[in-house]
């Protein structure tokens, strides 16, 4: 569903891409934050936080 990249997206835009791609229950975006937190690097900036990710095609 994602992959690392030097490309930023949005955390809030890829928790409602989760979302979408998901059947299952939502669940918390700081449970959401926590999980990519694992493999994805971090990063905050004025306009919120975003991960070095980018959606696969």
């Amino acid at each position: 569903m994602f992959e690392i990249s030097d490309e930023r997206l949005n955390a809030t835009e890829a928790y409602k891409f989760y979302l979408q791609s998901t059947n299952g229950e939502p669940i918390s975006q700081t449970k959401f934050g926590r999980i990519i937190s694992k493999f994805a690097t971090k990063k905050k900036s004025n306009g919120g936080i975003y991960y070095q990710m980018r959606i696969k095609h």
